[in-house]
């Protein structure tokens, strides 16, 4: 095991990451992108695909890794996260209890919110200009979600400091 190994255990038993189901590997996905985006580098590299912003390496990593992190758990219980990557975890977990104001289920409000920042963060590539923009383009990639499930979840990622 390395630090590499040891700050990725740490931060996927604070962010609660699984990988059993699909919708676990979504939520994953979306969790470590947006704690990304608040500046705890993993170094997971982002692309648009099918459910938003995914890190292929995230996945390969979870499906190496991930059994004996819960299986050792108690071995990491004397390392602790930095105050500011615990705050950062605790930031992206708390965006799960605003699910109820978009009524999504968590896995369908994780990939909401990851995907409108990342369209939002990479709006000169996506050739957007305003939240207006951002919510119609990401409409026809994801029509399931209404335009009021987009500003809620917009005016989340702002009231959290995520944008803005």
């Amino acid at each position: 095991m390395n630090n590499i190994d040891l700050a990725n255990a740490l931060v996927f038993h604070g962010l609660g990451i699984q990988k059993e189901t699909f919708d676990d590997r979504l939520i994953a996905q979306k969790k470590i992108y947006l704690l990304q985006m608040l500046g705890i580098d993993l170094g997971y590299h982002y692309n648009w695909y099918l459910h938003g912003p995914y890190a292929p390496s995230l996945t390969s990593y979870m499906y190496a890794n991930l059994d004996w992190m819960q299986k050792s758990e108690e071995s990491f219980a004397c390392y602790k996260l930095s105050s500011k990557a615990k705050d950062c975890v605790n930031r992206v977990n708390r965006l799960a209890k605003h699910s109820v104001k978009a009524e999504l289920g968590e896995a369908a409000w994780y990939e909401l919110l990851a995907s409108l920042h990342y369209i939002y963060q990479n709006n000169k590539s996506w050739k957007v200009k305003g939240t207006d923009d951002v919510f119609e383009k990401l409409r026809q990639y994801k029509p399931q979600y209404s335009e009021e499930q987009c500003q809620v979840a917009f005016n989340v990622l702002e009231q959290e400091g995520f944008c803005g």
